[in-house]
């Protein structure tokens, strides 16, 4: 408890050609975190002579398990029912007839996509009453088709060049689109474009058209048809490519994990030390599974290995495994948000399993919205597995919402239910001083249980002087003003024992921090104050719900018409004050731990572990 897992280093050294056996075993058992060697004396190992082809695989499995969607599927975990050669093949199979079926589908689209556009073309043709044969077909003039964003001005641009030609527009009823089509002597087609420009002009593709003969009716209705045959050769591609995602879904999505696995496999050698004959790995194994590593790495081998233990060392950058009973491991999700704590320093993660739903609950305080938001977080829970522990974390907090909100009085900001007051301790609306002596008193006893075990730290780190010196003088500093206000207030005691003790704390701070001590005096006091936000953001949530009643009453007392309208207040207005109700106390929570309450002992910078064989 409050300490991660115990770690041991472990080396192995073995020979190369159980290398293979070796890994395999490792993978298997999931509990060693290696430490990449670098090369210098002895070279870095190569990949498995498998390793090429299990990448190449690897790829055409994850680029159709992407395509198919199959990340977003909650397939059972495998059972390692593949076996690695028939899958290759299998998976090589269904990738290549993939890529055959798609590369048709687009090539269907394209030509559909192709006679569509000549389709509108030739109704743009249609409109002006101009065969396909006269786009080109003509000598001395010239057919110009296309579209303009406005036609004002067009006549005087083209009258400026020359006054024989002849101009028409349309304007398409649904898309708005303007089209032209100016016929005008050939030897001014040039001229014309370049002063088109200026009108936005986009030139109609009149190459496919010019190739058209006939009718354009008829060529209509023969492109028609053809964008029917290639609909339906285009749907039965599809289906013919869904079927074979149905058909496969299920075995590329354990391709995929067993293709991972095989090539973390291969690619671990470029990870060990190793020689002509020998390989050598280094790496962490929480201490509790050491023996079963070893038992299991030399009954692979038939004993041709050599797995020493060994006890960590500071220099080491050890990974940490937290050891959190349930539900308390939720919150290890706000630890890897700030930083893990760094191998045998205190484990906060209890304590703020502890801590932050208390404070999350005293900001929110309300029985309806904590009960409005502890039902909504269980259903988002189904809904949303991958993020469980934050989901989790803020369940736990809306039960404490519902505690402080029965403390409080509350439900939906109101104190007085069905003409009955309900019964509280502590009234957020009314005793506003006590609730802020009371946020500050929280902050006190919080900062101080960090305080504490900053104490315990540098105890067992540096011994009891530095423990006193950098920790509990901190403490006595408090104490020391605390006595001093007492003594103000009461008379009842002498003030100079208070100063006595003042000036003592604070030679014992200068002599364990020097003058970064002196400098972070006022702060001890900024750090209680901030407590203050406990009373603030409360208030302020509960004002803000007193408010949206007051208005919905107003309307409910206007009668029949009124009663629409005090619904839809009392609907929004409180699912937004939930929303910041949400919001702001988890921020400020978090900000409570992470700047007030981890400043005093916690330094983290830890390293995850990250065994071997684990599923990323």
């Amino acid at each position: 408890m409050f300490k991660t897992k115990e770690m041991s280093k472990v080396l192995v050294f073995g020979s190369k050609r159980d290398m293979p056996k070796v890994i395999s075993v490792l993978h298997k058992l999931n509990v060693y975190h290696i430490v990449e060697h670098e090369a210098n004396e002895i070279d870095i190992g190569n990949p498995l002579e498998s390793s090429e082809e299990i990448s190449e695989m690897f790829v055409k499995a994850r680029s159709l398990a992407s395509s198919w969607n199959l990340e977003k599927n909650d397939y059972a975990p495998s059972s390692n029912h593949l076996k690695l050669k028939p899958t290759i093949k299998k998976v090589d199979e269904i990738h290549s007839k993939n890529a055959e079926l798609q590369k048709n589908i687009k090539k269907v689209k394209e030509e559909i996509n192709h006679l569509n556009e000549l389709k509108n073309n030739l109704y743009i043709l249609k409109k002006f009453k101009i065969n396909p044969s006269h786009i080109d077909g003509l000598k001395s003039v010239v057919c110009i088709l296309g579209s303009v964003k406005s036609t004002e001005g067009i006549d005087d641009a083209i009258k400026s060049i020359t006054s024989d030609y002849e101009l028409s527009t349309d304007i398409d009823s649904k898309t708005k689109k303007i089209s032209i089509a100016l016929i005008i002597e050939r030897k001014f087609e040039e001229e014309a474009i370049k002063s088109l420009q200026s009108f936005s002009f986009m030139p109609l593709d009149t190459q496919s058209l010019s190739t058209l003969k006939g009718d354009i009716s008829k060529n209509l209705s023969q492109i028609s048809d053809n964008i029917k045959k290639l609909e339906k050769e285009k749907s039965s591609l599809e289906k013919e490519a869904k079927q074979l995602r149905y058909d496969n879904a299920k075995f590329i999505y354990y391709a995929d994990k067993l293709f991972s696995k095989e090539s973390d496999k291969a690619e671990a050698p470029l990870k060990f030390a190793v020689s002509n004959n020998l390989f050598f790995i280094k790496g962490f194994v929480p201490t509790e599974d050491f023996e079963k590593l070893k038992e299991r790495l030399e009954d692979a081998v038939k004993n041709r290995i050599y797995v020493k233990q060994e006890k960590v060392d500071e220099k080491d950058n050890i990974p940490i495994k937290f050891n959190n009973p349930s539900p308390a491991n939720n919150f290890e999700f706000l630890m890897e948000l700030y930083a893990l704590p760094k191998y045998a320093e205190f484990d906060p993660t209890l304590l703020t399993f502890i801590t932050f739903p208390i404070l999350f609950g005293f900001m929110l305080g309300d029985v309806g919205y904590g009960a409005v938001t502890l039902a909504l977080f269980l259903i988002l829970r189904r809904l949303l597995p991958s993020l469980k522990q934050l989901i989790n974390i803020f369940i736990t907090s809306s039960a404490w919402t519902i505690l402080f909100g029965f403390l409080f009085g509350e439900v939906f900001g109101e104190e007085v239910v069905f003409g009955h007051e309900l019964p509280r301790i502590l009234s957020r609306l009314h005793d506003i001083n006590q609730l802020l002596i009371l946020s500050l008193i929280v902050g006190v006893v919080h900062l101080n249980i960090g305080l504490l075990i900053g104490f315990y730290n540098e105890y067992k780190a540096h011994g009891l002087k530095a423990a006193m010196l950098e920790k509990f003088s901190w403490i006595m500093f408090q104490a020391s003003v605390g006595l001093i206000a007492y003594s103000v207030m009461t008379k009842s005691i002498g003030v100079w024992n208070g100063i006595v003790l003042a000036v003592i704390s604070v030679i014992m701070i200068y002599k364990g921090e020097g003058l970064k001590g002196m400098v972070e005096l006022p702060g001890i006091f900024s750090n209680i104050l901030s407590y203050s936000r406990l009373m603030a953001i409360g208030l302020a949530s509960a004002g803000l719900a007193v408010v949206i009643n007051q208005f919905a009453k107003d309307f409910f007392s206007q009668g029949l018409s009124g009663i629409i309208p005090a619904i839809l207040i009392l609907v929004l207005g409180h699912a937004i004050n939930i929303a910041l109700g949400l919001l702001g106390p988890f921020l400020h929570s978090l900000r409570l731990h992470y700047v007030e309450f981890f400043g005093k002992f916690y330094k983290g910078g830890g390293q995850k572990f990250e065994p071997f064989g684990i599923e990323r």
